[in-house]
């Protein structure tokens, strides 16, 4: 598996940097009960639920952030507590005197979500990411509204392989597919995401996508009621493994789910690098990365519940059908894009 750091074998820990700017999300909800609508304030983006998903549930992985901070970020409780606790390593990031980049969140009664950008933060600099990247066991690139684009994925890739380190490289597609117009969030053009994945996909090892976005951009002919219910791996080695998602037994809030499938993953590939039979293994990844996204909907399970849950082999809430890994074969069109390597 590409993304091996032969200076840090036998260590303990791994390095895991997120390159991406801090949100401040407002989020609109409906109550189920009164049917009023719930306003929340919260601090988001990729690089608050991704470090704190591993920061968690990641054993010992050491997590670093490279972005900018405006000021109301910089101000918020939350970051705050984890400047002050050392949760996250937060000396990558620049401090800046304007506006963070803010989003509203609009979720109807159906859980489907409206995204209007308020406000753009500052672009990320290739020079900042370059100064503090060090020589990470994986990185995750993920922009909110694009601060970077994937120029700044190849530029760091090629300077760590010119150091002779070649970590796990990973990329949400959501992050690059966003475009704007003034505060309306809408999509790229798929031949213009095809030819930003073509730049950067040699350098990639893992790339997220959710149904829609592998549908219309990769190709993939998978079939939307498994997607819904389920996450599908594709290695070189394994082909092509479908994974049934944890069911939440009541949902708070969806935001910040994919972040945390995304860094619970990367993490697990991780621990799973160094286990005699990890390509087998690979197939279970998802599990654990499901159980991450759970605990950021559920309030029903602890932490404590979901290690429980994992340890059993439990795929489903209490009160669903328990589903096992099941190895899917891929129709031609898929398997002429088996391109990723987990």
């Amino acid at each position: 598996m590409e993304g091996s750091n032969s200076h840090k074998e036998g260590h303990d820990s791994f390095d895991l940097l997120f390159v991406g700017n801090f949100v401040q999300d407002i989020i609109h909800t409906i109550d189920p009960e009164d049917h009023s609508i719930r306003e929340a304030h919260k601090l988001g983006g990729s690089v608050t639920y991704g470090p704190l998903a591993v920061a968690t549930l990641g054993r010992g992985c050491r997590v670093r952030v490279v972005c900018r901070v405006g000021q109301a970020a910089a101000a918020d409780p939350f970051l705050t507590s984890l400047r002050t606790a050392g949760t996250v390593d937060l000396s990558g990031v620049e401090w800046m005197e304007g506006a963070d980049t803010s989003y509203l969140l609009k979720y109807d009664k159906s859980g489907h979500r409206t995204l209007s950008l308020r406000e753009k933060g500052y672009p990320v600099p290739q020079d900042l990411v370059l100064k503090h990247v060090g020589r990470p066991d994986a990185i995750l690139f993920v922009p909110v509204a694009g601060e970077f684009d994937e120029t700044l994925v190849v530029a760091v890739a090629k300077d760590l392989r010119h150091k002779g380190c070649r970590p796990i490289i990973a990329i949400d597609i959501q992050g690059y597919l966003r475009a704007f117009e003034g505060d309306r969030v809408c999509t790229r053009e798929a031949e213009e995401m095809v030819g930003k994945l073509d730049r950067v996909g040699r350098y990639l090892t893992f790339l997220k996508a959710e149904y829609g976005e592998a549908q219309a951009i990769l190709g993939l002919d998978l079939s939307p009621a498994e997607c819904a219910n389920g996450s599908f791996l594709a290695t070189k080695a394994l082909g092509v493994t479908f994974v049934p998602t944890y069911k939440p037994e009541r949902v708070r809030d969806e935001t910040g789910c994919g972040d945390t499938y995304l860094a619970c993953t990367i993490s697990e590939l991780l621990h799973l690098r160094r286990s005699q039979h990890h390509q087998q293994q690979h197939r279970k990844t998802p599990l654990h990365s499901s159980e991450g996204a759970l605990h950021t909907v559920d309030d029903e399970w602890g932490l404590e519940e979901i290690g429980r849950r994992i340890e059993r082999g439990e795929v489903q809430g209490k009160e669903s059908s328990r589903k096992s890994v099941t190895a899917y074969t891929p129709p031609p069109s898929v398997r002429r894009r088996q391109s990723l390597d987990g």
